[in-house]
């Protein structure tokens, strides 16, 4: 899947699927004592193009909430990524956590594990098509919850680029 404009029609989730998850009363947070959250890891260390994304999932009832996001620089030591997926676990009761181990991936994730984290490694590209689709059906089934508070800088900035993303995502 590569990020590229594309028209509503063959947009895998189309501008509407995700407006209808968005809540712009709602704001993401930076911790939480108490709840039920998941994580998830994409690593990237290329100095272009790619970077890396950090997510936390808040369970809503029978939804997910995105609660916080973290998007190191691109070229980010792995150190560093794992130095702050670790302050991440320390800040949100995590109960599940997944990183793709693609690339140099696999190394960070066997580093978290070996430190106690909750974390398992995931090929996504062996089973993105599975992923996408199991996604775009929370999407559906309105299970998504994107906080888009206007009034939170934070909230505003993380909830622009991950819709913006989720509507340039293509099928290759």
């Amino acid at each position: 899947y590569m990020c590229k404009v594309i028209s509503e029609e063959t947009a895998i989730f189309s501008v509407s699927l995700i407006e209808s998850a968005c809540d712009d009363k709602d704001t993401m947070s930076f911790s939480m004592e108490d709840g039920v959250c998941y994580f998830g890891a994409d690593f990237a260390m290329a100095a272009k193009g790619n970077y890396s994304v950090f997510i936390v999932l808040s369970r809503v009832g029978n939804k997910l909430k995105v609660e916080y996001m973290e998007r190191p620089k691109r070229g980010t030591d792995p150190k560093v990524q794992e130095q702050l997926i670790k302050n991440i676990y320390n800040r949100f009761p995590i109960v599940y956590g997944f990183g793709d181990r693609g690339s140099f991936g696999s190394m960070i994730v066997d580093d978290l594990i070996r430190d106690g984290i909750n974390i398992v490694g995931f090929d996504f590209q062996s089973k993105k098509d599975s992923a996408i689709i199991k996604l775009r059906q929370k999407f559906e089934n309105k299970q998504i919850i994107i906080p888009t508070n206007p009034d939170d800088p934070y909230t505003k900035s993380m909830s622009d680029r991950l819709i913006k993303e989720l509507s340039e995502i293509v099928p290759v």
